[in-house]
């Protein structure tokens, strides 16, 4: 059974499990900078549910979780992770007609010879992410999420797998968000807990499986593990 999850309070850093209090962006600043300018902006709007308004600058609390990470692991600890995220995006942006031709991705074309690492660091932003949506239901975070981030070499039940979305390409719809997130609660047993989550930048979609095989042509399934990644297609609107 799938459930929509809610938002909640957080008051403890997921990671290291001390008090949080510094709060990660639902929306990376970065890619709002990127796309829209540092701001303020005056007719962006931010839509949470059923709910819109207006966003007035990539910095506002309205695309910011409750504290849920310390000050060292949003900052310092995972400070890799967001560099290594904010050079894919730039160059996904960069390369819009190349990657919906070929689709596909060669990390050393963005990484050059620090693919290998980098390749690792994106996926450790991209485990972030999931990490702080699940913490904020608020449910536990998996342990091999947790685990991962320290690791180099690493066995988790989180796949990614990136597809491109045809109609936002051919309507130039500058979408930056996250879906709603599904997942199973109902069974207590950590081996049966799943989640999937959508997020987008722009015409790419960033799929999320935890514990879950991709049901739709969304691309491969990607681990850290390859120095391509291979794009699935779709036209939802």
């Amino acid at each position: 059974m799938f459930l929509k999850l809610k938002k909640n309070q957080v008051n403890r850093c997921w990671i290291c499990g001390k008090q949080a209090d510094s709060s990660e962006h639902t929306i990376k600043k970065s890619d709002l900078v990127l796309i829209h300018g540092k701001g303020p902006y005056t007719d962006l709007i931010h839509q949470t549910g059923d709910k819109l308004s207006k966003l007035q600058g990539p910095n506002s609390d309205k695309v910011k979780y409750d504290k849920n990470l310390c000050y060292h692991c949003n900052t310092t600890f995972t400070k890799p992770f967001d560099v290594a995220y904010e050079m894919f995006t730039k160059w996904v942006k960069e390369n819009e007609a190349k990657i919906v031709a070929d689709k596909f991705i060669d990390f050393e074309e963005i990484y050059s010879e620090q693919w290998e690492l980098q390749q690792r660091n994106l996926f450790k932003f991209f485990t972030k992410s999931i990490g702080c949506r699940i913490n904020n239901i608020p449910r536990p975070v998996p342990r091999d999420l947790k685990r991962l981030l320290y690791k180099d070499h690493f066995l988790t039940r989180l796949k990614i797998s990136f597809s491109i979305n045809e109609y936002i390409v051919e309507n130039r719809i500058p979408l930056l968000g996250k879906d709603d997130m599904v997942g199973n609660l109902n069974n207590p047993s950590f081996f049966n807990i799943f989640y999937e989550l959508t997020e987008r930048f722009l015409w790419l979609e960033i799929n999320y499986w935890y514990n879950r095989k991709p049901i739709r042509n969304v691309g491969a399934p990607w681990v850290a593990d390859s120095k391509f990644i291979y794009l699935g297609t779709n036209r939802l609107k």
